[in-house]
Protein backbone atom coordinates (compact mmCIF):
# COMPACT_ATOMS: atom_id res chain seq x y z
CA UNK A 1 0.00 0.00 0.00
CA UNK A 2 2.78 2.13 0.59
CA UNK A 3 4.40 1.80 -2.03
CA UNK A 4 1.61 2.28 -4.23
CA UNK A 5 0.79 5.37 -2.23
CA UNK A 6 4.24 6.81 -3.00
CA UNK A 7 4.27 6.03 -6.73
CA UNK A 8 0.97 7.34 -7.83
CA UNK A 9 1.54 10.85 -5.06
CA UNK A 10 4.81 11.31 -7.52
CA UNK A 11 2.81 11.24 -10.92
CA UNK A 12 0.01 12.94 -9.70
CA UNK A 13 1.95 15.72 -7.50
CA UNK A 14 4.15 16.47 -9.85
CA UNK A 15 0.67 16.89 -13.02
CA UNK A 16 -0.87 18.98 -10.04
CA UNK A 17 2.01 21.71 -9.70
CA UNK A 18 1.74 21.83 -13.32
CA UNK A 19 -1.63 22.27 -13.68
CA UNK A 20 -1.62 24.86 -10.42
CA UNK A 21 0.96 26.95 -12.56
CA UNK A 22 -1.74 26.96 -15.87
CA UNK A 23 -4.40 27.37 -13.69
CA UNK A 24 -3.02 30.38 -11.09
CA UNK A 25 -1.31 31.54 -14.65
CA UNK A 26 -5.02 31.96 -16.37
CA UNK A 27 -6.51 33.78 -13.10
CA UNK A 28 -3.81 35.99 -13.51
CA UNK A 29 -3.65 36.29 -17.20
CA UNK A 30 -7.31 37.46 -16.75
CA UNK A 31 -8.78 34.22 -18.02
CA UNK A 32 -10.51 33.38 -14.91
CA UNK A 33 -13.55 31.52 -17.08
CA UNK A 34 -10.92 29.52 -18.82
CA UNK A 35 -10.81 26.98 -16.04
CA UNK A 36 -13.12 25.11 -17.64
CA UNK A 37 -10.87 24.45 -20.82
CA UNK A 38 -8.33 23.00 -18.22
CA UNK A 39 -10.49 19.86 -17.14
CA UNK A 40 -11.27 19.30 -20.76
CA UNK A 41 -7.70 19.15 -21.05
CA UNK A 42 -7.21 16.80 -18.47
CA UNK A 43 -9.87 14.38 -19.76
CA UNK A 44 -8.00 14.80 -23.19
CA UNK A 45 -4.71 14.13 -21.30
CA UNK A 46 -6.73 10.97 -19.73
CA UNK A 47 -8.01 9.26 -22.91
CA UNK A 48 -5.03 9.68 -24.64
CA UNK A 49 -2.88 7.98 -21.56
CA UNK A 50 -5.28 5.01 -22.47
CA UNK A 51 -4.60 4.67 -25.79
CA UNK A 52 -1.29 5.49 -25.54
CA UNK A 53 -0.63 2.80 -23.42
CA UNK A 54 -2.23 -0.09 -24.62
CA UNK A 55 -2.36 0.57 -28.35
CA UNK A 56 1.61 2.51 -28.29
CA UNK A 57 2.98 -0.41 -29.93
CA UNK A 58 0.94 -0.55 -32.76
CA UNK A 59 2.65 2.95 -33.65
CA UNK A 60 6.73 1.21 -33.38
CA UNK A 61 8.97 0.85 -30.85
CA UNK A 62 7.69 1.88 -27.60
CA UNK A 63 10.99 3.54 -26.17
CA UNK A 64 11.17 5.82 -29.48
CA UNK A 65 8.04 7.18 -28.65
CA UNK A 66 8.71 7.51 -25.29
CA UNK A 67 11.40 9.78 -26.35
CA UNK A 68 9.77 11.93 -28.74
CA UNK A 69 7.03 12.36 -26.69
CA UNK A 70 9.63 13.94 -23.95
CA UNK A 71 10.28 16.39 -26.83
CA UNK A 72 6.71 17.45 -27.42
CA UNK A 73 5.97 18.41 -23.73
CA UNK A 74 9.51 20.59 -23.25
CA UNK A 75 7.83 22.38 -26.84
CA UNK A 76 4.46 22.65 -25.37
CA UNK A 77 5.24 23.34 -21.78
CA UNK A 78 8.22 26.56 -23.17
CA UNK A 79 4.82 27.71 -25.61
CA UNK A 80 2.53 27.39 -22.79
CA UNK A 81 4.45 29.36 -20.43
CA UNK A 82 5.28 32.10 -23.03
CA UNK A 83 1.85 32.37 -23.53
CA UNK A 84 0.51 32.75 -20.18
CA UNK A 85 3.59 35.17 -19.76
CA UNK A 86 2.74 37.26 -22.63
CA UNK A 87 -1.44 37.35 -21.61
CA UNK A 88 -0.44 38.20 -18.02
CA UNK A 89 1.41 41.38 -19.57
CA UNK A 90 -1.62 42.39 -21.52
CA UNK A 91 -3.99 41.73 -18.50
CA UNK A 92 -3.48 44.87 -16.94
CA UNK A 93 -4.10 46.43 -19.69
CA UNK A 94 -7.18 45.64 -21.18
CA UNK A 95 -7.96 42.27 -20.00
CA UNK A 96 -11.53 42.25 -20.97
CA UNK A 97 -10.84 42.95 -24.79
CA UNK A 98 -8.38 40.29 -25.13
CA UNK A 99 -10.13 37.90 -23.51
CA UNK A 100 -13.32 38.67 -25.94
CA UNK A 101 -11.01 38.76 -29.21
CA UNK A 102 -8.95 35.30 -28.20
CA UNK A 103 -11.70 33.26 -26.79
CA UNK A 104 -11.81 30.37 -29.09
CA UNK A 105 -8.35 30.46 -29.47
CA UNK A 106 -7.58 30.64 -26.56
CA UNK A 107 -9.91 27.67 -24.98
CA UNK A 108 -8.11 25.08 -27.79
CA UNK A 109 -4.73 26.44 -26.80
CA UNK A 110 -5.73 25.51 -23.20
CA UNK A 111 -6.81 21.89 -23.79
CA UNK A 112 -4.05 21.15 -25.67
CA UNK A 113 -1.55 22.60 -23.62
CA UNK A 114 -2.95 20.86 -20.49
CA UNK A 115 -3.41 17.72 -22.20
CA UNK A 116 0.20 17.49 -23.68
CA UNK A 117 2.09 18.83 -20.58
CA UNK A 118 0.47 15.97 -18.16
CA UNK A 119 0.32 13.50 -20.61
CA UNK A 120 3.63 11.58 -19.91
CA UNK A 121 2.43 12.12 -15.62
CA UNK A 122 -0.69 10.67 -16.99
CA UNK A 123 0.17 7.18 -18.57
CA UNK A 124 2.09 7.04 -15.43
CA UNK A 125 -0.92 7.00 -13.02
CA UNK A 126 -2.71 4.82 -16.22
CA UNK A 127 -0.27 1.89 -16.45
CA UNK A 128 -0.29 1.31 -12.33
CA UNK A 129 -3.16 -0.92 -12.35
CA UNK A 130 -2.01 -3.06 -15.19
CA UNK A 131 1.14 -3.15 -13.33
CA UNK A 132 -0.57 -4.35 -10.09
CA UNK A 133 -2.47 -7.09 -11.60
CA UNK A 134 0.29 -8.29 -13.95
CA UNK A 135 2.45 -8.51 -11.01
CA UNK A 136 -0.71 -10.28 -8.84
CA UNK A 137 -1.46 -14.22 -9.60
CA UNK A 138 -4.71 -13.72 -8.08
CA UNK A 139 -6.90 -11.08 -10.01
CA UNK A 140 -8.14 -9.45 -6.33
CA UNK A 141 -6.67 -10.17 -3.24
CA UNK A 142 -5.87 -8.20 -0.25
CA UNK A 143 -2.13 -7.27 -1.75
CA UNK A 144 -4.47 -5.55 -4.61
CA UNK A 145 -7.23 -4.24 -2.55
CA UNK A 146 -4.44 -2.42 -0.62
CA UNK A 147 -2.43 -1.19 -3.58
CA UNK A 148 -5.68 0.35 -4.88
CA UNK A 149 -6.57 2.15 -1.92
CA UNK A 150 -3.20 3.53 -1.31
CA UNK A 151 -3.43 4.86 -5.10
CA UNK A 152 -6.65 6.08 -4.68
CA UNK A 153 -5.77 7.92 -1.13
CA UNK A 154 -2.82 9.41 -3.21
CA UNK A 155 -5.04 10.73 -6.14
CA UNK A 156 -7.34 12.38 -2.62
CA UNK A 157 -4.16 13.72 -1.30
CA UNK A 158 -3.36 14.92 -4.54
CA UNK A 159 -6.85 16.64 -5.43
CA UNK A 160 -6.98 18.15 -1.62
CA UNK A 161 -3.84 19.44 -2.21
CA UNK A 162 -4.22 21.22 -5.44
CA UNK A 163 -7.72 22.59 -4.18
CA UNK A 164 -5.96 24.56 -1.22
CA UNK A 165 -3.58 26.04 -3.30
CA UNK A 166 -5.85 27.04 -6.02
CA UNK A 167 -7.91 28.61 -2.70
CA UNK A 168 -4.99 30.72 -1.54
CA UNK A 169 -4.45 32.03 -4.80
CA UNK A 170 -5.42 35.46 -4.52
CA UNK A 171 -2.47 35.42 -2.05
CA UNK A 172 -0.08 34.89 -4.81
CA UNK A 173 1.32 38.27 -6.51
CA UNK A 174 2.05 38.54 -10.50
CA UNK A 175 5.98 38.61 -9.35
CA UNK A 176 6.11 34.97 -7.17
CA UNK A 177 3.88 33.53 -9.80
CA UNK A 178 6.43 34.23 -12.57
CA UNK A 179 9.38 33.05 -10.36
CA UNK A 180 7.55 29.62 -9.39
CA UNK A 181 6.18 29.07 -13.23
CA UNK A 182 9.97 29.99 -13.95
CA UNK A 183 11.27 27.47 -11.59
CA UNK A 184 9.13 24.95 -11.89
CA UNK A 185 9.34 25.29 -16.13
CA UNK A 186 12.87 24.82 -15.96
CA UNK A 187 12.87 21.90 -13.86
CA UNK A 188 10.39 20.08 -16.04
CA UNK A 189 12.15 21.05 -19.25
CA UNK A 190 15.19 19.50 -18.18
CA UNK A 191 13.72 16.41 -16.76
CA UNK A 192 12.16 15.90 -20.58
CA UNK A 193 15.18 16.75 -21.92
CA UNK A 194 17.32 14.13 -19.90
CA UNK A 195 14.42 11.69 -20.35
CA UNK A 196 15.34 12.20 -24.35
CA UNK A 197 18.69 12.06 -24.10
CA UNK A 198 18.17 8.80 -22.37
CA UNK A 199 15.91 7.33 -25.02
CA UNK A 200 18.56 8.18 -27.97
CA UNK A 201 21.51 6.36 -25.65
CA UNK A 202 19.32 3.39 -25.04
CA UNK A 203 18.31 3.01 -29.10
CA UNK A 204 21.73 3.56 -30.13
CA UNK A 205 21.04 6.85 -32.19
CA UNK A 206 23.73 8.82 -29.77
CA UNK A 207 27.18 6.79 -29.04
CA UNK A 208 26.47 6.07 -25.45
CA UNK A 209 30.92 7.13 -25.43
CA UNK A 210 33.02 6.76 -22.30
CA UNK A 211 32.70 10.69 -21.61
CA UNK A 212 28.51 10.56 -22.29
CA UNK A 213 28.69 8.20 -19.45
CA UNK A 214 30.89 10.28 -17.15
CA UNK A 215 28.47 13.51 -17.75
CA UNK A 216 25.19 12.04 -19.03
CA UNK A 217 24.96 9.12 -16.59
CA UNK A 218 25.08 10.61 -13.06
CA UNK A 219 22.02 13.00 -14.28
CA UNK A 220 20.30 10.40 -15.69
CA UNK A 221 20.50 7.64 -12.38
CA UNK A 222 19.68 10.63 -9.98
CA UNK A 223 17.35 13.15 -12.56
CA UNK A 224 14.01 11.68 -11.25
CA UNK A 225 14.58 12.05 -7.73
CA UNK A 226 16.27 15.73 -7.55
CA UNK A 227 13.95 17.22 -10.15
CA UNK A 228 10.77 15.77 -8.50
CA UNK A 229 11.83 17.03 -4.90
CA UNK A 230 13.24 20.78 -6.43
CA UNK A 231 9.20 20.44 -7.58
CA UNK A 232 8.32 19.60 -3.85
CA UNK A 233 11.14 22.23 -2.18
CA UNK A 234 9.74 24.91 -4.18
CA UNK A 235 6.21 24.39 -3.22
CA UNK A 236 7.08 24.56 0.52
CA UNK A 237 8.87 27.60 -0.05
CA UNK A 238 5.62 29.22 -1.29
CA UNK A 239 3.25 27.59 1.34
CA UNK A 240 6.16 29.37 4.02
CA UNK A 241 5.93 32.80 2.31
CA UNK A 242 1.73 32.51 1.58
CA UNK A 243 1.97 31.42 5.72
CA UNK A 244 4.07 34.41 6.93
CA UNK A 245 2.09 36.42 4.84
CA UNK A 246 -1.50 35.73 6.35
CA UNK A 247 -0.07 36.02 9.65
CA UNK A 248 1.14 39.29 8.86
CA UNK A 249 -2.47 40.37 7.35
CA UNK A 250 -4.17 40.36 10.91
CA UNK A 251 -7.56 42.25 9.48
CA UNK A 252 -8.12 45.80 10.77
CA UNK A 253 -11.58 45.89 12.55
CA UNK A 254 -10.93 48.87 14.13
CA UNK A 255 -12.55 50.83 11.20
CA UNK A 256 -15.63 49.37 11.29
CA UNK A 257 -18.74 49.34 13.34
CA UNK A 258 -20.56 46.87 12.24
CA UNK A 259 -20.27 43.74 14.35
CA UNK A 260 -21.47 41.70 11.53
CA UNK A 261 -18.75 42.85 9.20
CA UNK A 262 -16.03 42.72 11.45
CA UNK A 263 -17.27 38.83 12.41
CA UNK A 264 -17.02 38.14 8.48
CA UNK A 265 -13.34 39.83 8.42
CA UNK A 266 -12.48 37.51 11.40
CA UNK A 267 -14.18 34.32 9.99
CA UNK A 268 -12.37 35.17 6.45
CA UNK A 269 -8.97 35.24 8.47
CA UNK A 270 -9.44 32.02 10.31
CA UNK A 271 -10.67 30.43 7.07
CA UNK A 272 -7.60 31.20 5.61
CA UNK A 273 -5.41 30.08 8.28
CA UNK A 274 -7.09 26.59 8.32
CA UNK A 275 -6.78 26.65 4.24
CA UNK A 276 -3.05 27.03 4.78
CA UNK A 277 -2.20 24.68 8.06
CA UNK A 278 -4.59 22.14 5.40
CA UNK A 279 -1.67 22.95 2.67
CA UNK A 280 0.95 22.26 5.17
CA UNK A 281 -0.59 18.94 6.49
CA UNK A 282 -1.02 18.07 3.03
CA UNK A 283 2.90 18.86 2.44
CA UNK A 284 3.69 16.93 5.64
CA UNK A 285 1.93 13.68 4.81
CA UNK A 286 3.83 13.58 1.31
CA UNK A 287 6.86 13.76 3.17
CA UNK A 288 6.08 11.30 5.22
CA UNK A 289 4.57 8.89 2.80
CA UNK A 290 7.87 9.29 0.43
CA UNK A 291 10.64 9.06 3.31
CA UNK A 292 8.61 5.60 4.77
CA UNK A 293 8.46 4.48 1.51
CA UNK A 294 12.49 5.14 1.02
CA UNK A 295 12.88 3.77 4.41
CA UNK A 296 11.05 0.31 3.56
CA UNK A 297 12.28 -0.34 0.14
CA UNK A 298 15.68 -0.08 1.37
CA UNK A 299 15.44 -2.84 4.46
CA UNK A 300 16.80 -5.19 3.67
CA UNK A 301 16.99 -6.26 0.16
CA UNK A 302 17.47 -9.74 -1.03
CA UNK A 303 19.36 -10.75 -3.90
CA UNK A 304 17.99 -13.33 -5.77
CA UNK A 305 20.30 -16.44 -6.30
CA UNK A 306 22.44 -16.16 -9.21
CA UNK A 307 21.79 -18.63 -12.01
CA UNK A 308 25.18 -20.72 -12.68
CA UNK A 309 25.99 -21.31 -16.91
CA UNK A 310 28.87 -23.03 -18.25
CA UNK A 311 31.49 -22.41 -21.16
CA UNK A 312 30.66 -23.60 -25.16
CA UNK A 313 34.57 -23.73 -25.58
CA UNK A 314 35.71 -20.54 -25.00
CA UNK A 315 31.79 -18.29 -24.98
CA UNK A 316 28.97 -18.19 -22.62
CA UNK A 317 25.37 -18.64 -24.74
CA UNK A 318 22.84 -17.08 -23.04
CA UNK A 319 19.49 -17.24 -25.19
CA UNK A 320 17.88 -14.10 -26.27
CA UNK A 321 15.10 -15.46 -25.65
CA UNK A 322 15.82 -15.96 -21.91
CA UNK A 323 17.21 -12.34 -21.53
CA UNK A 324 14.70 -10.28 -23.48
CA UNK A 325 11.51 -9.74 -21.11
CA UNK A 326 13.45 -6.14 -19.23
CA UNK A 327 14.34 -7.70 -16.31
CA UNK A 328 17.63 -7.90 -14.28
CA UNK A 329 19.12 -11.42 -15.34
CA UNK A 330 22.18 -12.58 -12.59
CA UNK A 331 24.67 -15.71 -13.90
CA UNK A 332 27.41 -16.87 -12.20
CA UNK A 333 30.45 -18.53 -13.70
CA UNK A 334 33.12 -20.79 -12.10
CA UNK A 335 36.57 -19.93 -13.81
CA UNK A 336 39.63 -21.95 -14.28
CA UNK A 337 40.77 -21.02 -10.55
CA UNK A 338 37.41 -21.90 -9.09
CA UNK A 339 36.27 -18.74 -8.47
CA UNK A 340 32.14 -17.85 -8.59
CA UNK A 341 31.82 -14.95 -11.05
CA UNK A 342 28.82 -13.58 -11.27
CA UNK A 343 27.54 -11.11 -13.87
CA UNK A 344 24.13 -9.43 -15.00
CA UNK A 345 22.52 -8.99 -18.02
CA UNK A 346 19.80 -6.70 -19.27
CA UNK A 347 18.13 -5.47 -22.47
CA UNK A 348 18.00 -1.83 -22.36
CA UNK A 349 16.98 -1.11 -26.63
CA UNK A 350 15.85 -2.99 -29.22
CA UNK A 351 18.66 -5.10 -30.22
CA UNK A 352 21.02 -3.84 -27.17
CA UNK A 353 21.87 -6.00 -24.22
CA UNK A 354 23.20 -4.24 -21.08
CA UNK A 355 26.01 -6.93 -19.21
CA UNK A 356 28.48 -6.12 -16.68
CA UNK A 357 29.86 -7.87 -13.02
CA UNK A 358 27.28 -7.96 -10.79
CA UNK A 359 30.12 -6.35 -8.58
CA UNK A 360 31.11 -2.25 -8.95
CA UNK A 361 34.57 -0.59 -8.71
CA UNK A 362 32.89 1.21 -5.89
CA UNK A 363 30.81 -0.93 -3.82
CA UNK A 364 32.75 -3.99 -4.89
CA UNK A 365 30.92 -7.95 -5.36
CA UNK A 366 27.55 -6.11 -3.20
CA UNK A 367 25.28 -6.63 -6.24
CA UNK A 368 22.13 -5.57 -7.99
CA UNK A 369 19.12 -6.55 -7.67
CA UNK A 370 15.28 -5.14 -9.55
CA UNK A 371 13.26 -2.82 -7.91
CA UNK A 372 10.04 -2.09 -10.14
CA UNK A 373 11.70 -0.41 -13.22
CA UNK A 374 15.52 0.44 -11.73
CA UNK A 375 18.23 -1.46 -11.19
CA UNK A 376 19.91 -0.70 -7.73
CA UNK A 377 23.02 -1.24 -6.53
CA UNK A 378 22.52 -3.26 -3.28
CA UNK A 379 24.91 -1.81 -1.08
CA UNK A 380 24.48 2.29 -1.63
CA UNK A 381 20.77 1.92 -2.64
CA UNK A 382 21.89 4.07 -5.96
CA UNK A 383 19.52 3.55 -8.96
CA UNK A 384 21.81 2.34 -12.24
CA UNK A 385 19.94 3.78 -15.14
CA UNK A 386 19.72 0.63 -17.45
CA UNK A 387 20.92 2.60 -20.50
CA UNK A 388 24.56 3.19 -19.08
CA UNK A 389 25.01 -0.69 -18.07
CA UNK A 390 27.80 -1.98 -20.30
CA UNK A 391 29.80 1.22 -19.98
CA UNK A 392 31.91 2.43 -17.10
CA UNK A 393 31.71 5.34 -14.20
CA UNK A 394 30.37 5.98 -10.83
CA UNK A 395 28.26 2.56 -9.57
CA UNK A 396 27.52 1.48 -12.79
CA UNK A 397 28.33 -2.15 -13.13
CA UNK A 398 31.63 -3.26 -14.32
CA UNK A 399 31.31 -4.01 -18.03
CA UNK A 400 32.13 -6.36 -20.03
CA UNK A 401 31.28 -7.22 -23.33
CA UNK A 402 28.83 -9.54 -25.22
CA UNK A 403 27.83 -9.84 -28.95
CA UNK A 404 24.42 -11.25 -30.47
CA UNK A 405 24.99 -14.27 -32.70
CA UNK A 406 21.54 -15.86 -33.97
CA UNK A 407 19.16 -16.60 -31.42
CA UNK A 408 22.23 -16.17 -28.38
CA UNK A 409 23.77 -13.52 -26.59
CA UNK A 410 27.56 -14.27 -26.77
CA UNK A 411 29.85 -13.62 -23.72
CA UNK A 412 33.32 -14.25 -23.93
CA UNK A 413 34.79 -16.81 -20.84
CA UNK A 414 38.09 -14.68 -21.21
CA UNK A 415 36.62 -11.43 -19.68
CA UNK A 416 35.48 -13.62 -16.81
CA UNK A 417 38.52 -14.67 -15.72
CA UNK A 418 40.63 -11.15 -16.11
CA UNK A 419 38.21 -9.85 -13.33
CA UNK A 420 37.61 -12.58 -11.40
CA UNK A 421 39.65 -10.94 -8.42
CA UNK A 422 36.83 -8.98 -7.84
CA UNK A 423 35.27 -12.03 -6.41
CA UNK A 424 38.43 -12.92 -4.24
CA UNK A 425 37.66 -12.81 -1.03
Amino acid sequence: MLSAMATILKSSLEAGLILLVIMIGLNKAGFNKKKTAVYFGIILASVLAVILVYWVDFFGDREVFEGYLSLVISVTAVGCWLWLWQKCRQSGKDAFVIQEQSRIFAALVIILATGIVILGKMIEIVMFPSSIFLMSSNLLNTEVVLKIAGAILALIITVVFVFIFLRMEKRITRKEFMVFSSAALLVVIFRQVITFLQVLFATGVLPLTTWAVTIIAPLINNYYPMFFYTLIGMAIILWSVLGRRIKKDYPDTSSTTNPAQKRKLLAGFKTEKRWIKGLGFCLLTLILVLGANIAFANKGAKLEPPIPVSAQGANILIPLEQVSDGKLHRYSYLTLQNIETRFIVIKKGETLFGTGLDACDICGQAGYYQRGKDVICANCDVVINIPTIGFPGGCNPIPIKNRIDGSNLIINTADLEAKQEVFQD
